[in-house]
């Protein structure tokens, strides 16, 4: 069956943004572009939310922490946990979220997420950590987050408002037919409050989270 025009124009908007993502990366380690069959399972991957496989790394290894094999958990989800190994690789979002439910499951701990999110490093969020390393203040490291999260999940969407005397960041998925887990979004606070004590001060906390 033929696909709407919105569909395509948005997996074709999709697979610009990795290329973009990709070449940036290719320029500054001198390397070749990603063969972009590749970078995606199947065709129709292109036409539903993916999330950049290697962000999975930091799931692999909080697993560890708790004594579970990684692998057999994530084959459970259907993925392939060597893929996270893979520059570029993605991994359905559907099978993330179906990742999530399972590993909260098998370590009984809700608080998984901030774990997870603890562990993740710049190199595994590729465009979107290199900018945010390369922000010369806290604000623009948010702005920076803000324009290239969906090369990290192209369902997540991310809103920086600035306050008179503060400044909120706003995970939005009302516009997604699919919801991200609890134990993700606190993965996701818990990598922005990481990579803002990395910039700042060791001891740096939001002053209120809200959940909605």
């Amino acid at each position: 069956a033929a696909r709407p025009v919105s569909e395509v124009l948005q997996a074709v908007s999709y697979l610009l943004r990795f290329l973009c993502s990709s070449a940036i990366r290719s320029r500054i380690h001198s390397r070749p572009l990603y063969n972009t069959r590749s970078l995606f399972a199947s065709p129709a991957m292109l036409f539903e939310p993916t999330t950049l496989a290697a962000t999975a790394s930091a799931i692999a290894e909080s697993l560890e922490h708790y004594g579970c094999d990684a692998a057999s958990l994530f084959e459970r989800a259907g993925l392939d946990v060597t893929a996270i190994q893979q520059p570029g690789a993605r991994f359905p979002t559907r099978s993330m979220i179906e990742l999530w439910r399972v590993i909260r499951e098998e370590t009984q701990d809700p608080a998984i997420g901030v774990l997870v999110g603890q562990k993740m490093r710049p190199s595994a969020l590729h465009a979107l950590g290199l900018a945010w390393i390369s922000s010369p203040t806290l604000l623009d490291g948010l702005r920076r987050i803000q324009r290239y999260a969906q090369v990290a999940n192209t369902i997540l969407q991310l809103d920086v408002i600035e306050q008179a005397d503060r400044v909120v960041l706003v995970i939005d998925q009302s516009e997604s037919e699919l919801r991200l887990t609890a134990e993700a979004i606190d993965a996701a606070m818990s990598v922005v409050v990481a990579m803002c004590r990395s910039m700042s001060n060791p001891h740096f906390a939001p002053v209120n989270v809200t959940l909605r």
